[in-house]
């Protein structure tokens, strides 16, 4: 993150922005699969993907992290929400559009993954171009799923009120 080497207040403004839009993506992602009538339930398979990453994840970077346990563990958890309910999208709503909004968590989460390893780990060869550039692809697929979700709803509605 930009001007994060220069103090550690510009990585937690960074963690927390990131995690604002993580609680939105939570949020659309929730209300697509509420209006297509279903609920929000925990499937083990899926939440088990999930936790089992990112926890290992963060037991393993927790030596790592010093002051950044608290913060890092809270966004951990965030993402994570964001993580299972694009995975829940696929799994409710049975279009092969929410291929892309998994693709965007997923990249969200590899991104985070590569910038915690270089940041508190070991400092990564091409760190920024990967982190950038999963970070370019996470945005740009959930918005590309949601067009596409929303154009063949959208044409669906049209044709059952036909």
């Amino acid at each position: 993150m930009l001007f994060s080497t220069r103090n550690s207040m510009y990585f937690i403004l960074g963690l927390v922005s990131f995690m604002a839009g993580h609680f939105f993506y939570i949020k659309l992602f929730a209300r697509m699969i509420k209006n297509e009538g279903h609920q929000i339930k925990f499937y083990p398979i899926i939440l088990s993907v999930v936790v089992l990453y990112l926890g290992g994840f963060y037991f393993w970077m927790s030596p790592y992290l010093g002051s950044m346990l608290v913060p890092v563990m809270v966004y951990a958890i965030v993402i994570s929400a964001m993580l299972y309910l694009a995975m829940l999208t696929y799994r409710k709503l049975d279009n092969p559009a929410t291929i892309y909004l998994i693709i965007g968590a997923f990249s969200f989460v590899f991104s985070d993954t590569i910038l915690a390893v270089n940041k508190f780990y070991t400092p990564l060869p091409l760190s920024s171009v990967w982190v950038m550039s999963t970070y370019i692809l996470a945005p740009g697929s959930i918005v590309w799923g949601c067009l596409n979700l929303f154009r063949i709803m959208n044409s669906e509605m049209a044709v059952q009120k036909d």
